[in-house]
């Protein structure tokens, strides 16, 4: 019996109980919160800008393997990985540029207990740690690593949460989206002022008079959904009913890769929603719209076609407003110029070769502009201190002054204002 209690206090439990403690978890927290490193309720601002920091792959071939996981490695996240800093220059662009002062939480959502090295690099810089409990759908969750975004619906303890994806930076304010009226009716999301024309819905199909909108969403070219850029609304309801629907559709031995959303998304609609991005001279065909990825044609299938509770924009119906550029082409830019794609040589996506360096997509300089802003403000704490020095020098190899305005040609209309968003001149 002395053996065992030695074993008990010295061993593994002693090493687990050691690190609960340096979390902030004590035997007298609730074992089954929702939130990680749980805070007191009072101290919850009203809207969450959350993130997807995700470690696990699906655990189904659902057809996507995310650039931030490695194909053969479980994907700690740290220190490997440069992502994390990554959600330190998106949290920074939001908090100098988003205008939502001090009204809201940045969120990082993880899938899994997280490393000490890796919760010490984000609450260094005041982001939320959220571990996502997914409850009797889990298995569900745990197979598509994409439809755990929809964790949003869950986050109950704010009024409204817009989760952006960590490939991307604000690049003006987000008030817009937590003050518009949720009500179907209302098509104007925004009012037009002296800077900006209205901001409308695009399609009356995703949400009926008469219900109020669960999410707003924007839509681009390439789908119809963007869950990117996706605003929830949470509730217990909600996210019961869709947890309830994925399970019946992609359950058990049932893989939905991108033929079974289409199938139930679109390809059992007689007559398809008006898509407002697509080409106005064809007439609307199921055949010619990509189902997009598993989470894309779900949200589209359930809360745009099913509950038609979806509140859709685009660049075309909210010019110059939704304020975020998003790097969706690899490779990324905090990958670079040392990753394979970066620098010389031909390319698939549509970078010019003259910025090639810097990442695939055209506007990836913008990036590289925001990390040199963002820099002074970012602590070498935990895990993110190795993605930092090796930032740093990249930047070093890159060769260029990122001081003063530093954004491409072909990307300066998406900034609010961009000879205010850089480093200033020294």
């Amino acid at each position: 019996m002395i053996g065992y209690w030695c074993w008990f206090y010295r061993g593994p439990h002693h090493h687990h109980r050691l690190q609960q403690h340096r979390r902030g978890i004590t035997r007298h927290s609730h074992r089954n919160t929702s939130v990680l490193f749980e805070q007191a309720h009072n101290r919850r601002k009203p809207f969450a800008i959350a993130t997807l920091l995700t470690t696990m792959p699906s655990a189904k071939n659902d057809g996507w393997t995310p650039r931030s996981v490695g194909k053969k490695e479980k994907g700690d996240m740290c220190p490997r990985s440069r992502a994390v800093c990554a959600v330190l220059v998106l949290a920074d662009s939001v908090r100098r540029l988003g205008g939502l002062g001090d009204t809201y939480d940045f969120v990082a959502l993880v899938d899994r207990e997280t490393p000490v090295p890796l919760y010490e690099s984000l609450r260094r810089h005041d982001i939320v740690v959220e571990q996502m409990l997914f409850g009797p759908h889990r298995h569900v969750f745990d197979s598509y690593l994409l439809l755990r975004k929809l964790y949003i619906f869950r986050m109950e303890h704010y009024l409204r949460v817009l989760l952006l994806d960590i490939d991307g930076v604000v690049t003006g304010s987000l008030r817009f989206l937590f003050e518009a009226p949720l009500a179907c009716d209302k098509k104007v999301l925004a009012p037009q002022t002296d800077a900006y024309k209205a901001c409308e819905t695009v399609d009356p199909v995703t949400c009926a008079p008469g219900n109020h909108a669960e999410l707003i969403a924007q839509q681009t070219s390439g789908t119809p959904v963007l869950t990117a850029y996706l605003l929830a609304v949470p509730s217990a309801d909600t996210w019961y009913e869709f947890g309830s629907e994925l399970d019946k559709l992609c359950g058990g031995t049932r893989v939905c890769d991108r033929k079974r959303i289409h199938a139930y998304g679109w390809g059992d609609r007689d007559r398809p929603h008006n898509w407002a991005t697509r080409n106005k001279d064809e007439d609307p065909d199921w055949s010619s719209m990509g189902a997009g990825f598993s989470d894309q044609g779900f949200v589209e299938y359930f809360f745009g076609l099913e509950r038609r509770t979806a509140k859709l924009v685009s660049k075309w119906s909210c010019p110059r407003r939704l304020h975020y550029l998003h790097f969706n082409v690899p490779p990324k830019p905090w990958l670079c110029p040392d990753a394979r794609g970066c620098g010389g040589g031909m390319s698939k996506w549509d970078s010019p070769q003259e910025t090639r360096s810097f990442g695939g997509h055209h506007c990836a300089k913008d990036w590289w502009w925001q990390y040199h802003t963002a820099r002074p403000r970012l602590k070498e704490a935990g895990c993110a201190a190795h993605c930092l020095r090796a930032l740093d020098a990249a930047a070093k190899d890159l060769h260029v002054n990122f001081k003063g305005y530093a954004s491409m040609p072909r990307c300066d209309h998406l900034w609010e204002d961009p000879y205010t968003a850089g480093s200033p001149y020294e």
